[in-house]
Parts: C-alpha cells; structure tokens; sequence
C-alpha cells in the first residue's frame, strides 16, 4: 500500500464526477465512455449514495459496474433519443 507523503496532495480526478442519484433502477439507459463509445443497457442496481451503478447490457452480454469517478456518462432513454442527465 503506498503512502501519502506529508505535504502532497490528493491526486486530482482524471474525469469529473458523476451524478446519478436522478436514474432510476429500471431505467434504459445509454452507457458513454469517455473515448466516445456507447452501448445501450439497463440499470440493474445502484449504491444508496448513486456512486456506483450496475447495468446490463441490452445484446445480453453480461453486467457491468460503473463508478462515479470513472468519467462513464449514462443518458436515459426517452423512446428513440437519448437524454443526459437533468443536473
């Protein structure tokens, strides 16, 4: 385990963070990397806090998890378009 030495400070977030506490589980969603790929999915589960959630990929190629941090965009589905988030 490494250890802050005296004096530095905390690493600066590579991505800025997320805020899903507005998605519901449920939800059919769009999942954004950062480099521009996009998969469509559902909220499986979320943390209580919405730092964290589980999707399931709608070609039925398993469940991933996603935090926060991670510069992961989810916009939600309104039918034949895709929403980002209202926050």
């Amino acid at each position: 385990m490494r250890r802050k030495k005296a004096g530095q400070q905390p690493a600066e977030p590579r991505y800025p963070m997320q805020d899903w506490s507005w998605i519901e589980v449920g939800a059919d969603v769009e999942v954004q990397y950062p480099m521009g790929v996009s998969y469509k999915a559902r909220v499986d589960a979320k943390s209580p806090d919405s730092k964290i959630v589980w999707v399931t990929n709608s070609n039925g190629h398993g469940r991933k998890m996603y935090g926060h941090w991670e510069g992961i965009r989810l916009l939600q589905s309104l039918g034949h378009a895709y929403q980002e988030s209202p926050v």
